[in-house]
């Protein structure tokens, strides 16, 4: 068996990253339980009540027939932006509401219902990632730079962003180099119980969930591992020769690895909204793997997804900076951010709540009139009665 110069290349790499995190699991030791410590915070206090709900709802919507009812009214607007059916118009609309990999989940569920073909799951996969305005308003806005209004003109910035590059990628034609593009679609949904729909829904975004958890948990250890060597130094220095400001030098590691912590290192460094705005908009690797794991089964080029997110955040500081020009906010950096839990409540009760109330309306929308089989006293037959609709 022959062995190409790439596999023994990556093979050489594979095993100098296991060497140096074995040594730094033994003599970094302390390093690597603070940021599990630290991870473990973030998921407890922001990821899961902020994405938790939207990830349930994202594979409802589809796994109940929901997305597919109403696809005839979406139809107009995803043909015309996206050139997508409108199948994928209430995953698209949650996606960029839900966090990060909620879209990816729904993604995956309109794939397995064979509601669209891989292609265009290809697609949606490049621009359906949203950061939710529970992380976006609430923890960066409110909590970190200590304005609402910061958060809403972040949040909207980001969503702009998104729908620019979904139309940028409907103007030019993909390249058909993928195998099973043509995926015969289903013509009618799935007849599948509500209740069963839901509860397959709760299964899946508990899965999704402990994944997500597991990476952030991961990211934030590697990230305080390297902070403690020589390649945090070298990564602040090579970014100063770039022209970089000391602030944003300092803030580039944690923000390229992981979206939280990078956006809580700069709140407090205080750098400038632009920059926090491409933070935001190009995610992190953490959730770049959360994404890569959620649709792991659909073929895609993850050098293009990566150059997608940086130009997701490109459009999001652009957006930002014109936004801030027009409507300007008094943001005040703070420093004591995670560790006061009472800050983070307000808006995730309010996005659970909604949430719920959102799965209720389509719980009732999907309810169709019954027959039931009514035995008489008096006969053996079965009389029939149709309920009226509720």
């Amino acid at each position: 068996m022959k062995v190409s110069s790439k596999q023994i290349f990556n093979f050489f790499w594979l095993i100098v990253l296991i060497v140096f995190f074995s040594f730094a699991l033994i003599f970094r030791s302390n390093a690597s339980i603070s940021g599990i410590k630290i991870g473990l915070e973030f998921c407890s206090e922001i990821l899961i009540p902020s994405v938790f709900p939207f990830l349930v709802l994202s594979s409802f919507v589809v796994k109940s027939g929901f997305s597919f009812k109403i696809r005839k009214i979406l139809e107009p607007f995803t043909r015309l932006f996206f050139n997508l059916p409108g199948t994928c118009g209430a995953t698209i609309f949650i996606g960029l509401f839900g966090g990060y990999p909620t879209g990816a989940r729904g993604i995956k569920a309109l794939l397995d219902k064979r509601e669209i073909n891989e292609d265009q799951a290809r697609k949606m996969i490049y621009f359906v990632v949203g950061a939710g305005p529970a992380f976006v308003i609430s923890v960066v806005g409110t909590s970190l730079l200590k304005s609402f209004q910061a958060g809403i003109t972040l949040f909207i910035c980001q969503f702009l962003a998104s729908l620019i590059i979904g139309i940028l990628i409907n103007l030019k034609k993909e390249e058909k180099k993928y195998k099973n593009i043509n995926t015969k679609i289903r013509e009618f949904p799935e007849n599948i119980a509500i209740s069963k729909a839901f509860v397959d829904s709760c299964t899946d975004a508990t899965h999704a969930m402990i994944n997500m958890c597991s990476l952030v948990v991961i990211f934030c250890s590697i990230f305080l591992i390297l902070k403690t060597t020589y390649i945090n130094s070298v990564i602040y220095t090579l970014i100063r020769n770039f022209g970089a400001s000391e602030t944003i030098s300092e803030s580039f590691l944690p923000a390229i690895l992981e979206v939280t912590n990078g956006c809580k290192t700069a709140c407090c460094l205080g750098v400038p909204y632009i920059f926090l705005a491409f933070i935001i908009g190009f995610s992190g690797l953490c959730v770049h793997f959360q994404i890569f794991s959620s649709v792991s089964d659909i073929a895609f080029s993850k050098i293009k997804f990566i150059f997608f997110r940086i130009l997701h955040g490109f459009f999001s500081a652009i957006l930002t900076e014109i936004a801030f020009s027009i409507w300007p906010a008094s943001v005040e950096a703070s420093l004591n951010i995670v560790h006061n839990n009472q800050t983070f409540n307000t808006y995730w009760v309010t996005s659970s709540s909604l949430s719920l109330i959102f799965l209720s309306a389509c719980f009732l929308l999907t309810l169709s009139p019954k027959i039931i089989e009514i035995r008489d006293k008096n006969k053996n037959k079965c009389t029939k009665k149709e309920l009226e609709k509720l």
